[in-house]
C-alpha cells in the first residue's frame, strides 16, 4: 500500500477531503462505564499548571499493561508534558473547565457543548469548529477526562458533524488511558472509526503517535510497529512513542520486538532512556522469566547508560530481597565512589589515549570545522582563537569566565562585583591547585574596572570573543586541545556537542560524555572571604555494575538532577555469605 504523510506547523493535520460516512455507534462513546478519578475541589483557574497536573495526579495511578503501572509523579510529569505543547492552553483550559464546572471530569450535556461552540465563535471571531473540538479533546485527552471526551463525541455524533482525524484520534489515546474492562473495544472501535476517515494510511505524526498510545495496550498492538513507520518517513519516533511500543511487546510476550526497539531508542535518542511504563513492562517480563533474566535487563541498562525510575527501583529491591534472599537498600556514595552501604567501590571512568585522541579529532571537524559553528562567530574570530591557544597550550584549567562572573549574581550587573567574582574564583583555584588557567570571556568584559581586570590578566591567559559568539565550541576546543590532563569549569551541560557527535559516532557520544565527566568542575559556592568550593569531576563510573558477591543500580529518584544529569540515588544488592 503506498503512503502519504502530511505535516503541519502544529503537528496536526485535519483532512477534509473525506467525508465522514459511518459514524460510531453511540455506545462506543458511553460514558456509563467511565468514573472519574480526580479528587479536585478549588479553583483551577487561580493556579498553574504544574499545581494541575500534581492535582490531577495525587491517587492517580494509570494501568498501561498487565502488570504495568506509572506512578503519579510520572504521571504528573506526562501531563505537564503533554499540557505545554498544547497551544493557546490557557484558552482551551478555561473552556474545559467551565465545561467540566471545575475541575471534576464529566458528562457534558448536548447543549452545553452547542452553547460553548458557540460563545468561543463570539468571543474569537472564527468559524473553525473543527480547531475548537480538537483542541478540546487533546486537552481532555491529557487530564484523563474520560466522560469529558466521550460526551465530546457524543455531541459532534447526534449533531451530525463531521469527526476529523485529531478528534478521532485523541480519542483512540484517551482511551487507552481507560480503566474499565471494555478498553480494548473502545479502543478498536475509535481506530475503525480512523481507518474509516483515512482508509490510504494517511497520518501525521502527531496523530500517528495518538494512536499507538491507544493501540499498544490492545490485541492489536503490532499495527504500532506500522506507525512507526509512518513516524520514521518524515522524522524520528520519540522517546514517548517508542516507549509506549516497547511496553506492548513486553506486556504481549514479544521481548525480541522490544529489545530491538530499545536499540533503536538509545541509536535515535542516547542516553535518554525509555518512559517508566516501559522500565515497568520490562522488568514485569524479566522477573517473570527468572534472574539471568534479570541480569539481561540490567546489563542493557549499564551498556545504554539507562537509569531505572524509582518505581521500578523499589520493585527490583523487593524482588530481589524476596525471591533472591539478597540484601538491599538505598544508598549514596562517597565522591570516590564508596558505597555507604557496603563500602564497595565503583569502577573507575577510564579514557584510553586512542579514544581522545579519536574524540578531540572528530570535535574538530564536527564541531569547530563544521558549518554551524560560524552560525555563532566569524572564521577570523575562529581562526584568531585557534592561534592563541596552540601558542599558549597546554593549559591546565580552562574557565568559562562569564559563568563564573554571573554565578550567583544572576540580576546584578555591576562590572566591579562581577569582575571581583572572577578574580576571587580565579585566586582560589591557584591557591588550592596551582594550574596554569585559560579564561574565556566576552569583549564587553574589558570595560569592567582596569584594578580588577589587569589582576586577573597576571593570574591567567585571557581571551575574549565577540559578545555574540557561543562560547561553548571554544572552551571545549581549548580543553581538548590541551590534552587529557586538562579540566574545564561550566555550568553548561553541552548537549548541544553531545548531539553533533552523536550523529556521526554514538560510541563518540559515549567517550564524550566520559571525558566530559571526568573533567568537568561545577562552581558550587563563592563565599565573602574570598574562597570558593567546587564540585570536582567525577572519577567512578556511573552505570550499574556488579561483582560475584553485589550488584549496584543507578537509579532516578524523581529529583532535579545536577551535572551532567546524574543521578545521585543507588541501589546495593549483595548477596547474603554464610558469615554475614
Amino acid at each position: 500500500m503506498r503512503h502519504i504523510f502530511l505535516r503541519s506547523s502544529q503537528h496536526r493535520v485535519i483532512l477534509e477531503s473525506f467525508s465522514f460516512r459511518d459514524p460510531l455507534p453511540a455506545s462506543i462513546f458511553s460514558a456509563t462505564s467511565l468514573s472519574s478519578s480526580s479528587s479536585w475541589r478549588s479553583n483551577p483557574q487561580q493556579r498553574d499548571i504544574s499545581n494541575i497536573a500534581r492535582e490531577r495526579t495525587h491517587n492517580l495511578i494509570i494501568r498501561h499493561a498487565p502488570d504495568v503501572k506509572i506512578s503519579p509523579a510520572k504521571l504528573r510529569g506526562s501531563i505537564l508534558e503533554e499540557l505545554s505543547a498544547t497551544p493557546n492552553f490557557s484558552k482551551w483550559h478555561t473552556i474545559l473547565t467551565g465545561l467540566c464546572r471545575g475541575a471534576e471530569d464529566r458528562y457534558v450535556p448536548a447543549d452545553e457543548w452547542e452553547t460553548a461552540v458557540q460563545e468561543s465563535r463570539k468571543k474569537d471571531n472564527h468559524k473553525d469548529r473543527q480547531a475548537f473540538f480538537g483542541s478540546l479533546m487533546s486537552l481532555a485527552c491529557s487530564f484523563r477526562f474520560h466522560q469529558c471526551g466521550a460526551s465530546l463525541l457524543d455531541f459532534l455524533h447526534s449533531s451530525k458533524t463531521f469527526v476529523n482525524v485529531s478528534v478521532a484520534s485523541n480519542y483512540v489515546k484517551l482511551c487507552g488511558r481507560l480503566e474499565t474492562p471494555d478498553f480494548e473495544e473502545k479502543i478498536l472501535a475509535a481506530y475503525a472509526h480512523v481507518k474509516r476517515i483515512s482508509p490510504a494510511d494517511i497520518y501525521d505524526m502527531g496523530t500517528a503517535e495518538n494512536l499507538i498510545a491507544g493501540l499498544y495496550r490492545t490485541s492489536r498492538w503490532e499495527e504500532c510497529l506500522k506507525l512507526l513507520d509512518i513516524i520514521e518517513f518524515t522524522g524520528r519516533p520519540s522517546p514517548t512513542a517508542l516507549s509506549y511500543v516497547i511496553t506492548g511487546a513486553f506486556a504481549h510476550d514479544h521481548p525480541s520486538t522490544a529489545l530491538r526497539l530499545l536499540k533503536q531508542l538509545s541509536t535515535l535518542h542516547g542516553t535518554f532512556g525509555p518512559a517508566e511504563m516501559a522500565f515497568t513492562a520490562w522488568f514485569a517480563y524479566a522477573k517473570s522469566k527468572g534472574l539471568p533474566t534479570v541480569m539481561e535487563m540490567l546489563t542493557f541498562t549499564r551498556d545504554y547508560e539507562w537509569f531505572i525510575p524509582l518505581e521500578v527501583a523499589r520493585d527490583l529491591k523487593a524482588w530481589f530481597e524476596k525471591e533472591q534472599g539478597w540484601m538491599a537498600k538505598f544508598t549514596t556514595l562517597s565522591p570516590r565512589g564508596e558505597c555507604a552501604a557496603c563500602s564497595e567501590y565503583m569502577k573507575p571512568i577510564t579514557i584510553t589515549r586512542d579514544e581522545f585522541e579519536k574524540l578531540r579529532e572528530n570535535f574538530v571537524k564536527s564541531v569547530i570545522e563544521g558549518t554551524d559553528v560560524f552560525l555563532h562567530t566569524n572564521p577570523a574570530e575562529l581562526k584568531r582563537y585557534r592561534d592563541f591557544v596552540e601558542k599558549n597550550a597546554p593549559f591546565d584549567l580552562v574557565v568559562d569566565g562569564l559563568n563564573v562572573a554571573y554565578f550567583q549574581n544572576s540580576s546584578n550587573h555591576d562590572g566591579r562585583s562581577l569582575a571581583r567574582q572572577l578574580l576571587t574564583v580565579t585566586e582560589h583555584l591557584l591557591h588550592v591547585r596551582g594550574k596554569r588557567i585559560l579564561i574565556l570571556g566576552r569583549m564587553h568584559m574589558k570595560r569592567w574596572p582596569k584594578s580588577e581586570m589587569s589582576r586577573l590578566s597576571s593570574l591567567a591567559s585571557l581571551f575574549f570573543a565577540e559578545n555574540m559568539s557561543q562560547d561553548d565550541p571554544f572552551i571545549l576546543y581549548a580543553a581538548l586541545y590541551s590534552g587529557l590532563g586538562c579540566n574545564f569549569l561550566s555550568g553548561d551541560l553541552m548537549r548541544d556537542h553531545r548531539f553533533k557527535l552523536a550523529v556521526k559516532d554514538v560510541e563518540l557520544r559515549k567517550t564524550f560524555l566520559k571525558w566530559q565527566r571526568t573533567h568537568q568542575m561545577q562552581l558550587f559556592k563563592v563565599y565573602g572571604d574570598h574562597s570558593a568550593s567546587l564540585k570536582a569531576p567525577m572519577k567512578y563510573s556511573t552505570v550499574t555494575q556488579w561483582t560475584e558477591s553485589s550488584i549496584h543500580v543507578p537509579y532516578l529518584s524523581g529529583l532535579p538532577l545536577g551535572l551532567h544529569e546524574l543521578p545521585p540515588s543507588w541501589l546495593c544488592l549483595t548477596k547474603k555469605l554464610p558469615n554475614n
